[in-house]
This record gives structure tokens, C-alpha cells and sequence, in this order.
């Protein structure tokens, strides 16, 4: 059983150069404000495309930087041939075609901006993109049933299970910031636009609702894969077709401004009682303590309560200098 530990720490930035002054109007703007603002900057500078112009625009944007002939996919991490297009029907199974990142049954309306937004759109495997389908983002449970590693025979870095998918570790923070995108970019205030939603329920991510999963995940996944200068380089070429920018990959410390810290921890204490809060979405959360920082840590007793983001437990003040810890599981193996 593999673990993921979450202590108090921080995240460093990837810094780059900003095109001109396209985020001027968010000066010293924060929480709701900031949104709001962001919200019309990307929309107010987005030039939607038609669907079928699209695929021309991926062939440039996700091009082999080694193989100009070539493109990059986004499950398989292959350099495929920008000619070996999907036929209909599909002629072998090395084709691509454009994969949505937020899938299209999952509140993307076929004739809005949001189906041939380019920062959705990724080249993909076809079968890779089949055995994908319309599954939510998150780590894989491969403990219980249903659990299929890799997630398809052609993306051997992907696990699927009945309800989800996770991508490689190498575009985990690539795809949870085009989520964060698609949240900012789409919230339901114009005609043949829906209000998007990420959650951590996953039971909301069902039908043709417009909610997606899982919010917790991405947000790990975002600090855990930081803005590379590939990842900068798309962003720009983006820009380039379509007018307007991810903010999240230009400005990712906009993601805990937005949506807040997975991985803070806040206590405080009396001379009898200590009380802990971190992040409810880290689901099967495990709080533990131990006198030193590479110590033996044990389980602190007791049931948190939750309210909203934050998850609390009160348990008994110790006498003398103690660390806490929050370890997430993530991924369970056999």
C-alpha cells in the first residue's frame, strides 16, 4: 500500500514571461474579485474556433519538438505522425484524434466555444481515447474491482477503474490546470454555455451532468507536476489561435488563491486541548503525530469533523514539542 504524506510546506512557482499587460485589469485583486475578473479577462479575449479547424491548430500547437512531422500525445506520451488521422471507420490503432480533456458528454455542448476550446482539446490515441472515455481524474484504486492497469494496453502509465482515470504523473498538473481552466472560462452566463463544476463527490459526476472530478486530486496533482516550459510554450501557442491564456499556468499560485491550500495544516491549542484543520478532500486522511520530524509517527485517535473545506479534530495537549501530519492515501496496491 503506497502513501502520500502531506506536511505544512510550500510550493514554489514556475516563473515566466507574461505576454504584455494581459492581466493589468487583476492588479491587487484577490478571492472573489479575482475570479470574477479572471473569468471575464478569458472569456472577454477568447476567439472560439469551429470544431473542424481545430485539428489543424493541435498539429501545430502539439507538435514533436524533435519530429516536426510529428505530434505528441497526451496518454500515450508517443510521437505519432500528424498524418495518421483518425478514418472512419478507424484504420489501425495508432490513429489519433482530439481527446476532451472534459469530456464532451459531461456538459460540453457540441455547438459552444467550450467543444473546440484548444485548451481542452489534446491529441489522443483513438483507442486510448476510447478505453478513456468520459471517466473522472483520479488516482486509481487498484485494491478493489474493477481496476484495470494500465488503463489501456497503448498508455502503459495510465490505470483506469470503474469510475475514473489517471493520466501519467508527467501531465498530471498539465490536465488539472486545464481543468481549473474550463471551470474559470465556462460558468454558465452566456447562451450554449454551461456552468462547469469540479467536485470531490464523485457520485455528482454521473450522466450528462456538468461536473467533473475529483477537485482534491487535481489540486495535488497541481502542485505535485509544476508548470513546465513546454507547458508554457502550449499556453502561448494557444493564445496565438484562439486570444486568450490559461491564467493557471502563467500565474499557478492563482490555484490556492481560487480554491485554497490541499496541504495546509492550521492548529491551535489551550493549556489542555489542540486543535488541527487541513483539507476535508483528502479523503481517508490519516492524522499523525511523533516528537520528531523523522521520528516514528503514530495514528492521533479520534473522528474529525467537517464543515466546508476543513476538516477538524480536538484531541489532548502533550507536554513538549510534537509534529503533525496528514498522510493521504493515494494509491493502493496489493
Amino acid at each position: 500500500m503506497r502513501f502520500t504524506t502531506f506536511i505544512l510546506l510550500a510550493s514554489a512557482a514556475c516563473g515566466h514571461a507574461e505576454p504584455g499587460n494581459y492581466y493589468a485589469s487583476t492588479a491587487e485583486l484577490s478571492g472573489s474579485a479575482l475570479r470574477a475578473e479572471l473569468h471575464r479577462l478569458v472569456k472577454a479575449t477568447h476567439v472560439p474556433m469551429d470544431y473542424t479547424p481545430s485539428r489543424a491548430a493541435l498539429e501545430s500547437i502539439d507538435e514533436d519538438p524533435a519530429n516536426p512531422a510529428n505530434l505528441i500525445m497526451i496518454y500515450t506520451r508517443r510521437s505519432e505522425p500528424k498524418t495518421n488521422f483518425v478514418k472512419s471507420p478507424p484504420q489501425n490503432t495508432t490513429e489519433w484524434n482530439r481527446e476532451h480533456l472534459w469530456p464532451d458528454s459531461r456538459g460540453i455542448l457540441g455547438n459552444g466555444a467550450d467543444y473546440s476550446d484548444l485548451f481542452n482539446l489534446r491529441p489522443a490515441d483513438v483507442t486510448v481515447n476510447s478505453d478513456r472515455a468520459n471517466l473522472a481524474f483520479e488516482e486509481t484504486s487498484t485494491a478493489g474491482s474493477g481496476a484495470v492497469v494500465p488503463g489501456s494496453p497503448e498508455a502503459p502509465q495510465t490505470t483506469r477503474d470503474v469510475n475514473s482515470w489517471e493520466p501519467p504523473p508527467e501531465v498530471k498538473g498539465d490536465i488539472a490546470r486545464s481543468m481549473f481552466y474550463m471551470v474559470l472560462r465556462y460558468d454558465g452566463d452566456a447562451s450554449q454555455e454551461l456552468d462547469l463544476t469540479l467536485t470531490d463527490n464523485m457520485a455528482l459526476v454521473t450522466g450528462s451532468q456538468p461536473v467533473m472530478g475529483r477537485l482534491t486530486t487535481l489540486l495535488l496533482w497541481h502542485l505535485a507536476d509544476p508548470v513546465s516550459p513546454e507547458e508554457s510554450i502550449r499556453n502561448d501557442r494557444v493564445q496565438a489561435r484562439q486570444g486568450n491564456r490559461n491564467p493557471f499556468i502563467d500565474r499557478p499560485e492563482w490555484v490556492k488563491t481560487i480554491y485554497g491550500d490541499p496541504i495546509a495544516m492550521e492548529s491551535s491549542r489551550t493549556a489542555t486541548q489542540l486543535t488541527i484543520r487541513w483539507w476535508a478532500g483528502l479523503e481517508n486522511g490519516v492524522l499523525e503525530t511523533s516528537p520528531t520530524i523523522s521520528g516514528s509517527w503514530t495514528t492521533v485517535i479520534g473522528t474529525p469533523t467537517v464543515s466546508g473545506n476543513s476538516a477538524t479534530l480536538i484531541t489532548s495537549a502533550s507536554a513538549g514539542r510534537r509534529f503533525y501530519r496528514v498522510r493521504y492515501r493515494g494509491i493502493e496496491s496489493p
